[in-house]
């Protein structure tokens, strides 16, 4: 029997046939011919949920086939990938598949273990300031109001925008920061916004009067 994925083995059965009335013999054989079944190997893989959108298990015929042409082959998966949401737990799906030899129509099966991580949980949010307040303004006191599941301390923030504040008497800023949010763990990433308005202070300016004692 040959092994999988190796090359047919044929073995020859002589017989010789004894008619018990008269003791006449013939001769004659069968050639046995045993196709090996496809060679196929277990795999697995993680993703990140975003990743996962455009899943398509077929890509994984080659990682499954240890020799051979894919071409030669008929591929029958089963499974549904899960997507776990946002902020959640990872979800894990087993995908079966049977593969045909195209030629002999020998069968193996074989299995891929998937892994989908959740993306960060994320939410946009807003705030208003006057713009002597924003004077010292820091965007990364905004990395816990955006988080919506976790601590802050397992991700990275990485933020972009410069804040703008208006003079005195201006007309207010309105600023959007965004932020791409990274779970140190898995490498999964999500993105959102913080919209900054500053509104301008009262525009002032000092004065001074001279007035006799009998004005005052």
């Amino acid at each position: 029997i040959p092994a999988d994925g190796g090359l047919p083995i044929s073995t020859t059965f002589s017989a010789v046939v004894t008619v018990k009335a008269t003791g006449c013999t013939s001769e004659t054989e069968v050639v046995i011919t045993v196709n090996p079944d496809p060679a196929l190997q277990t795999t697995s893989a993680i993703y990140c949920a975003d990743e996962a959108a455009g899943f398509d298990i077929n890509t994984f015929n080659d990682d499954i086939l240890t020799s051979g042409s894919v071409a030669d082959y008929t591929f029958a998966w089963t499974g549904t990938l899960a997507i776990p949401a946002d902020g959640t737990t990872a979800e894990e799906t087993t995908f079966r598949a049977v593969v045909t030899d195209n030629t002999t129509g020998c069968t193996s099966e074989t299995e891929v273990v998937i892994t989908v991580n959740p993306d960060p949980a994320l939410q946009a949010t807003s705030a208003i300031y006057c713009a002597d307040e924003a004077a010292e303004f820091d965007i990364n006191t905004f990395n816990d109001d955006i988080l919506t599941s976790g601590n802050v301390d397992d991700y990275t923030f990485v933020w972009t925008g410069t804040l703008a504040i208006p003079a005195d008497g201006g007309t207010p800023e309105e600023t959007t920061f965004r932020a791409v949010v990274t779970d140190n763990t898995t490498g999964c990433t999500s993105e959102t916004e913080v919209v900054i308005t500053v509104n301008p202070d009262p525009a002032l300016q000092a004065t001074s009067a001279t007035s006799c004692a009998d004005e005052a």
